[in-house]
């Protein structure tokens, strides 16, 4: 069975092990949230709200066996809609790496803006 959350932020290494978000999710600002799908308690898909100059939704990831199943990908759609509609969002920026996050943007209907976003680190050790 499928089900989705929002975790804590006590929770982010433990729970993120293994997702490309996993890798920087303690950088992200206090401000941010991640929300998961779980099945059968483990977790198999992930996405964080990062609050920016407009909210940036980031590392949208679903492991390898459940990327073609549509109910993961919509329950993730789903709880990260309803996170953001309870604090108020009213539109966001994102990107996709792939051609599924792309479909799913669409579907869920996102535009597709004409940019390129880089990330550029700043200060000690970069």
């Amino acid at each position: 069975m499928l089900s989705s959350r929002e975790i804590v932020r006590a929770e982010w290494d433990e729970v993120l092990s293994g997702f490309e978000l996993g890798k920087f999710c303690q950088q992200l600002p206090a401000e941010a949230v991640i929300v998961v799908v779980e099945r059968d308690g483990c977790v198999i898909a992930c996405w964080a709200s990062i609050p920016v100059f407009q909210v940036m939704l980031e590392g949208a990831e679903i492991v390898e066996s459940e990327r073609k199943n549509a109910s993961v990908a919509r329950k993730l759609l789903t709880e990260m809609r309803a996170v953001l509609a309870e604090n108020g969002v009213p539109t966001v920026l994102t990107g996709a790496r792939t051609d599924d996050v792309r479909d799913i943007l669409k579907h869920a209907g996102a535009t597709k803006l004409d940019l390129d976003l880089y990330s550029w680190p700043i200060g000690a050790g970069a």
